[in-house]
């Protein structure tokens, strides 16, 4: 992922809400379903304009 993108994330959500750490990564990248995927950054929205403002980013990318 692009680094302003994750710099933007870090704006919306804050520094202590979001990680690239390859631990967290990994963990976030597994779930029980057949889909595979790897995850570049895992974000934790507190509230839900924050969920807004990422899915608008979302968009944009």
């Amino acid at each position: 992922m692009d680094q302003r993108y994750i710099d933007e994330l870090t704006r919306i959500v804050g520094a202590e809400n979001i990680s690239t750490e390859i631990l967290e990564l990994e963990v976030y990248s597994r779930d029980p379903t057949v889909v595979k995927g790897k995850a570049e950054v895992v974000v934790w929205p507190k509230s839900p304009e924050d969920v807004a403002e990422i899915l608008r980013l979302a968009n944009k990318i």
